[in-house]
């Protein structure tokens, strides 16, 4: 996940050029923060008419305390009405989990 969450501008453009086939594309082995058991998930990324969704493997345990990773985590997805949304929800797991930042920097 951290290769989404430290993702670069030009990484989402990328993506959402992937996207505009109408598929879903997963990635596997993306490395989840620290506390998360497994430590890595397959990630699912899909734009479905103008909704674009993220996806995760069901079944991961956790100790972090974000609200919406924990939903995440728990629904299996996160729907966005705009590819920003999508980037900024990613984007805002750096800020609610300092712990992970320092830890995902330091591999």
């Amino acid at each position: 996940m951290k290769e989404f969450v430290f993702g670069t501008a030009a990484q989402f453009d990328w993506l959402e050029a992937l996207l505009a086939d109408g598929r879903c594309h997963v990635f596997e082995h993306c490395v989840l923060p620290p506390g998360c058991t497994p430590g890595t998930a397959r990630l699912g990324f899909e734009k479905n008419s103008s909704v674009y969704i993220l996806y995760i493997d069901y079944g991961i345990k956790t100790t972090v305390q974000d609200a919406k990773f924990c939903s995440l985590l728990e629904q299996g997805e996160v729907r966005f009405v705009c590819m920003q949304d999508m980037v900024e929800f990613l984007y805002a797991l750096q800020l609610s989990c300092p712990r992970c930042c320092s830890a995902y920097r330091a591999e």
